[in-house]
């Protein structure tokens, strides 16, 4: 320039500010290849001293160089997903106007990372959500292998199958997307048909990965049933009688406890069993029925937590008898004594046989005072029927009755005098005395 005296000065100084950071408006990360970086003076520089070869890349190649004056801008092409840095090179010089060399650079954001690859992601389900559950509200998880824009991940990249889709949360790497059940079964959540979300360099991921997606929703109680078990004797003679809990699905073992039992005429000894089967032992206090019932506090829960607090079940009684039978043997009520097929005419010849064998009027009194006494209680039971009294034993006596008659008719035929005709057709009359007295005369000579 022109000093006033007319003199003109010259710049001796140098370059005094020389800055390479990254260039305005350059995405960190970039999706793109190209990444740019800002070289500036505080004064012009002789374009022709800013070349390539002032500037060393890493991680990329391809170093360009345009601008002019006091801003340069120096592009790099990126060799593979990271980061992108730019630094001066061993040779750098730059000249300014007047010719005053610059060796050196200031600046630190010198670095891009380049991010060319699509996020990675994962749907599932959520960590600590129950399943089965029994609430409705239904979480997954959405992750990601890098940070995600937020405003890319929307209700709509997901699709609910027995759902829908009632919000998504969250931010970077890690979403949450709950989902409302519609009804009892499967709760399953995907990708929709438009699923597209962003990383923050802008690459577009449009697949998810991730299996466990679905979720068991069980808003409804167990049915279970209590009964006498499969295979309990009864009546049984063992004090240990056993009843099962059966359900329609698995329930929490935990849940089944003794407590939930109440039993009479015994005591609730254990519960053992899994899943939906269970067995309730019980020791029988006393013989009789012991019965089994679900207490006042019981309750049992399926594996959703679900409380089922009735059980269903009617055959819950098994008779408990430890005691030995008192056995009596008997003639049965019906059978006849003596039995069938003693005709009188036998009768009476049995009876002959036996007098004949008498030899003393000892002997003949005996006899005729058994028939006497047989005949005597035929009549007392006869008496007390025709009194409308109920007679002792009152079948023996009836069939014991007709065999005594037969029996007093046939002695009488056959102890009567020589020739004298049997006209006697009806029960005998004769008073205890006569007949006495007529049996006794009419026993042969040799008999007296």
């Amino acid at each position: 320039f022109q000093a006033e005296d007319g003199i003109r000065d010259r710049d001796v100084t140098g370059v005094q500010t020389c800055a390479l950071p990254i260039s305005t408006g350059q995405a960190d990360p970039a999706k793109s290849d190209s990444i740019a970086f800002t070289f500036s003076s505080n004064e012009d520089l002789q374009t022709s001293s800013v070349t390539a070869s002032d500037f060393e890349a890493t991680n990329a190649t391809g170093v360009t160089v345009t601008g002019s004056g006091d801003t340069y801008t120096v592009t790099v092409t990126a060799t593979s997903d990271g980061a992108v840095s730019l630094a001066p090179s061993s040779s750098f010089s730059v000249l300014d106007i007047a010719g005053n060399a610059q060796t050196s650079v200031g600046g630190t954001d010198r670095t891009v990372t380049y991010d060319a690859t699509s996020a990675v992601v994962t749907l599932t389900q959520a960590a600590g959500q129950a399943d089965p559950a029994k609430s409705d509200s239904i979480a997954f998880t959405f992750s990601s292998n890098e940070a995600l824009q937020g405003g890319s991940v929307t209700a709509s990249d997901f699709a609910a199958t027995n759902g829908t889709v009632a919000s998504v949360a969250g931010s970077g790497d890690t979403y949450t997307v709950t989902v409302t059940a519609t009804s009892d079964g499967d709760v399953a959540l995907a990708p929709s048909g438009d699923f597209s979300v962003l990383d923050i360099a802008g690459n577009a991921q449009t697949s998810a990965g991730g299996a466990d997606r679905s979720v068991v929703y069980d808003s409804t109680s167990a049915t279970v049933t209590l009964t006498q078990a499969t295979g309990q004797a009864d009546p049984a003679k063992d004090a240990t009688i056993r009843f099962t809990l059966s359900s329609d699905e698995a329930l929490q073992s935990g849940s089944v406890t003794t407590a939930d039992f109440s039993a009479a005429n015994g005591t609730v000894a254990s519960v053992t069993g899994t899943g939906d089967s269970y067995t309730v032992t019980v020791t029988a206090t006393a013989d009789g029925d012991v019965s089994l019932a679900p207490s006042g506090d019981f309750s049992v829960l399926d594996i959703a937590g679900n409380a089922t607090t009735t059980a269903g079940g009617t055959d819950r009684t098994v008779e408990y008898d430890a005691t030995t039978p008192v056995i009596t043997l008997t003639q049965a009520a019906t059978q006849a004594d003596p039995g069938p097929g003693l005709a009188e005419e036998e009768i009476g010849r049995v009876f002959a046989r036996r007098a004949r064998r008498l030899r003393t009027r000892h002997a003949w009194h005996r006899l005729l005072g058994t028939a006497v006494g047989v005949h005597r209680r035929h009549r007392g039971g006869r008496a007390a029927q025709e009194q409308g009294q109920q007679p002792e034993a009152p079948s023996a006596v009836a069939e014991q009755a007709d065999e005594i008659e037969a029996i007093l008719r046939a002695a009488h035929g056959i102890l009567r005098t020589p020739g004298q005709a049997q006209s006697e057709a009806g029960p005998l009359s004769l008073p205890e005395s006569q007949l006495r007295l007529t049996l006794f005369l009419r026993v042969p000579a040799t008999a007296h």
